[in-house]
């Protein structure tokens, strides 16, 4: 609202403007979306964010790098109609199926999220494109810097999901002259989305970075059975928009206005005292700061100044708590991330800062989702991965001899199921029995020998062995451990 004071006549400014939504059923990238009458931008905004997982500020970033329609003050239909640009190619016009506002901010934000190859997308589901095999997070790609390719590509880092979702939505990287120009125009070779999100994102919102001081981190072995600990680093808590100046000499009281009335406005309620944050310090903004004051015994004047400033920005500010929630992921996840790694699904009741790695978890990647909360949001990063699960081999179906037990009749021992990462070793030996081995064994049965020279998986019996019995021993090897097993025997007859 504070974007556009006043709108031109005859126009409809997006703080002003409403619509009513239609609903939209669930699927892999967003929530159900409930349709309503006459919502306005805002709510929209907010419920669309909700909905599909995708910070609000992007969203309106998005709404200005593609049509300045934060900032307009006599925005057109067309503004309106292809407000997000989702939808509308370079090359081509843009597919009426999205026209409209609230089609635009839903299926902008969709089209963010789905590029993050979410759980449930993929080859053999509805879904089948696989995005993150397209300028791939962690890798460098040739990013075109125009529509036109005559214009050449730029070697890209793509460090990390929400670069990788912005490259496919917006193609094109800026040229030095783009750069150079800061808002205005480059060269016939320059594009601008990508510079404009940057440029507007950290104008209005700040550093792009997670709020962090230090990475969090995932410590220990990653082998079954053993235990990971999750980290936090340290976190600097959630930008608030809060200026440094009106810690140093605040003074606040009626017709005042602007972002720091705003910071005000929302201490109150985080203090469950309902006000409209609207950064216009109004007769009900001061009839509430004296209700805040007297909560908390300040003085009643319905001034925020020094002391009352100080009270809001410790409530602000609060010390972040800490959740965790560990994933287990296809692939290496070689960096921290703002957004959830492609391939990861979440261990399920996994919620402590320590993991006990599990056998189902063998040969993926292990990482932890932090979440920072403090009373003025949230802020999640996900871990590096650690290396890949290791396990020592576990047999999980035991072996067997099979045959007749006839001399000159093969016996074939089937190694049954031995788990464990790497992949074990599977070796064999033979042993001659003066008894019968009832069932199987970890450690050479008494009355058995090794059978000299035999070490295939069959075993064709000579006379030397009628009226005796053989057994089988099994070796899975691996660079955790060995297992070694012997089957149930068999008796020979000749």
């Amino acid at each position: 609202n504070l974007k556009v004071p006043s709108c031109a006549s005859g126009y409809t400014c997006l703080k002003s403007y409403r619509q009513t939504t239609r609903s939209i059923a669930a699927d892999p990238m967003c929530a159900a979306y409930t349709g309503a009458e006459n919502e306005t931008a805002a709510t929209i905004i907010y419920r669309v964010a909700q909905s599909c997982g995708i910070s609000p500020k992007v969203i309106l970033v998005m709404l200005q790098k593609e049509q300045g329609l934060i900032t307009s003050t006599a925005p057109s239909s067309y503004k309106y109609r292809s407000a997000m640009g989702a939808g509308c190619p370079d090359t081509a016009a843009c597919d009426s199926a999205y026209y409209g506002f609230f089609n635009q901010v839903r299926y902008g934000a969709y089209l963010l999220k789905r590029y993050t190859q979410p759980v449930g997308t993929g080859p053999g589901t509805a879904w089948t494109s696989r995005y993150d095999l397209s300028k791939p997070v962690g890798q460098i790609s040739q990013i075109l810097y125009h529509p036109n390719t005559a214009c050449g590509t730029k070697s890209v880092l793509i460090a990390n999901q929400a670069t990788h979702s912005l490259y496919l939505y917006t193609p094109y990287t800026p040229n030095a002259a783009a750069l150079a120009a800061g808002y205005g125009i480059g060269n016939s070779c320059s594009a601008y989305g990508n510079r404009n999100f940057f440029q507007y994102y950290t104008d209005w919102f700040g550093s792009t970075h997670a709020p962090i001081a230090s990475e969090p981190n995932v410590s220990g072995t990653a082998s079954v059975g053993q235990q990971l600990t999750a980290d936090p680093g340290t976190f600097t808590g959630p930008k608030t928009g809060v200026s440094p100046a009106l810690a140093r000499s605040p003074y606040y009281t009626r017709s005042y206005k602007g972002h720091n009335v705003m910071a005000i406005q929302l201490a109150l309620n985080l203090a469950h005292i309902p006000t409209t944050i609207d950064g216009l310090y109004g007769t009900r903004t001061k009839a509430n700061v004296r209700k805040y004051q007297s909560k908390y015994h300040l003085s009643v004047d319905g001034v925020v100044g020094a002391r009352t400033w100080a009270h809001m920005r410790g409530l602000i500010n609060a010390p972040p708590t800490y959740t965790y929630a560990w994933e287990s992921c296809e692939s290496a996840a070689t960096a921290i991330a703002s957004t959830e790694p492609a391939n990861c699904t979440a261990i399920v009741g996994a919620t402590d800062a320590t993991y006990t790695v599990s056998g189902a978890t063998a040969g993926t990647f292990i990482l932890a989702k932090l979440t920072a909360k403090n009373t003025a949001g949230s802020s999640s990063i996900w871990t590096k991965s650690a290396s890949a699960v290791t396990q020592a081999p576990t047999n999980t179906v035991a072996p067997v001899v099979t045959g007749t037990g006839v001399v000159g009749s093969a016996l074939t021992a089937d190694p049954g199921t031995f788990t464990g990462f790497p992949v074990p070793a599977v070796s064999y030996a033979w042993y001659s029995c003066t008894s019968a081995v009832a069932a199987v064994a970890s450690a050479a049965p008494t009355g058995c020998t090794v059978i000299s020279g035999v070490t295939s998986a069959s075993y064709v019996p000579g006379s030397e062995q009628a009226g005796k019995f053989v057994s089988a021993n099994i070796t899975a090897t691996n660079a955790l451990g060995t297992v070694s097993l012997w089957t149930a025997s068999v008796a020979v007859t000749a």
